[in-house]
């Protein structure tokens, strides 16, 4: 279904690399290094912009790809995460983030509808896919975590809610000296009561967030410490994640360099970013935007499966 729904309007599949040269640098994303010869690819995003951008002899690049394959990430191995895991990526040259949005609903009701189920359920409660679905800012769910508003997505402006809100957060100390720390416990707190609630719940895109925690995404014209990104959680799962392309390849690459330094400072391991994606954006990348979707988590809510495993032939301990 999610196939045959993209192939229907032009989108393209490509067969990219398992073993890439350069990974993505990001604190937050993991990679597997392959002796001296690369990285297990993390996500596609780099090699389908690839294709997107103009060629070295100017040729015009690919103006709809996606990608649908494994994907590796070390890290936690349990119910809703495994090391080795299955991806669909897809992109369009001239799309907004609004209208990227509508086709991962497009696609997502399409898989529904294919399975032929009346309704879906996790956990006993039932999830509203069929229903308009729910739209929060990184900011509002910040404020209704700390009980005070948040203003900024600054060190001190975070402290500032959590000391001013009455939720009696009890931060650990490790996650309060640097912003991107903080954001990610504060998020954590809120993702931990978005599979519990009772009746019917909504699937919820979560928008507008930090520009440090999104290197590689557009950032908002009207307030530069905003990225334009969507994320999207179902049940208490997040199941997407996409933003709109950035296409200035030196401010990608000094972003590269950012989060270099960062890993350093926190002591992970050194990663080659992805020089080839670099020369791309200096050929010239389209505007346009795209998104990633866990199709593991997609099944475990689609089939009401509790943990990743159940979705899958061989899981992580079964190889």
């Amino acid at each position: 279904a999610l196939r045959g729904w993209l192939d229907a309007r032009g989108w393209v599949e490509v067969q990219t690399p398992l073993l890439v040269e350069g990974t993505c640098p990001d604190v937050a994303v993991g990679s597997f290094e392959v002796g001296g010869a690369g990285y297990l690819v993390t996500s596609t995003e780099y090699q389908i912009k690839r294709l997107m951008a103009a060629g070295a002899d100017g040729a015009p690049g690919m103006p709809q790809v996606y990608t649908l394959g494994a994907n590796f990430r070390p890290g936690d191995i349990g119910e809703r995460h495994n090391p080795e895991f299955t991806m669909l990526e897809w992109a369009r040259a001239g799309a907004t983030m609004r209208e990227v949005e509508a086709e991962a609903e497009a696609l997502i009701r399409g898989a529904w509808e294919a399975l032929g189920r009346p309704e879906v359920r996790r956990g006993g409660v039932k999830i509203g896919i069929g229903e308009a679905w729910e739209r929060r800012t990184v900011k509002e769910v910040l404020s209704a975590v700390c009980g005070a508003p948040v203003g900024g997505f600054g060190l001190e402006a975070l402290r500032g809610a959590v000391a001013r809100g009455g939720q009696g957060l009890n931060v650990p100390e490790a996650f309060t000296g640097e912003a991107q720390d903080l954001v990610s416990w504060l998020l954590a707190e809120a993702e931990a009561g978005w599979g519990g609630v009772t009746g019917a719940a909504r699937p919820m895109w979560l928008v507008d967030w930090p520009a440090y925690m999104t290197p590689s995404a557009a950032r908002d014209p009207d307030d530069p410490e905003v990225a334009i990104r969507s994320e999207l959680f179902i049940a208490g799962l997040e199941i997407a994640d996409g933003f709109p392309f950035l296409s200035d390849a030196a401010l990608q690459e000094r972003l590269f360099e950012e989060e270099r330094a960062r890993r350093a400072r926190l002591g992970l391991p050194e990663v080659t970013a992805d020089r080839r994606y670099l020369e791309a954006l200096r050929r010239g990348l389209p505007p346009g935007a795209g998104m990633a979707m866990g199709v593991d988590r997609l099944c475990m809510i689609l089939t009401g499966a509790a943990e990743i495993r159940e979705v899958m032939a061989f899981a992580w301990g079964d190889r």
